[in-house]
């Protein structure tokens, strides 16, 4: 089961300091995940890496770096099936 917390920070006392929030991933789904990256790795496939890393992680954002029509790519998926922009 995963389990999504929007935001994934919050801010405590002092804008400065953020309070992370927790979310649950299925066991099995997170070592396919991680066996998937192991692989993606191995065969040095980079972009394919990049995007798993970003449809399971949604606060993976790249600024100023040629990934970032990846999550504009994600972003449209998202759209697509109904979910919340992250």
């Amino acid at each position: 089961m995963v389990t999504a917390v929007r935001p994934f920070f919050t801010y405590a006392s002092h804008e400065r300091i953020l309070v992370a929030k927790v979310r649950e991933y299925d066991y099995t789904t997170a070592c396919g995940v991680c066996g998937s990256l192991l692989s993606l790795s191995q065969a040095v496939d980079i972009p394919s890496a990049v995007m798993l890393m970003k449809r399971t992680v949604p606060e993976f954002k790249s600024k100023n770096s040629p990934y970032e029509q990846y999550d504009l790519r994600i972003e449209r998926e998202r759209q697509a099936a109904g979910q919340q922009p992250s």
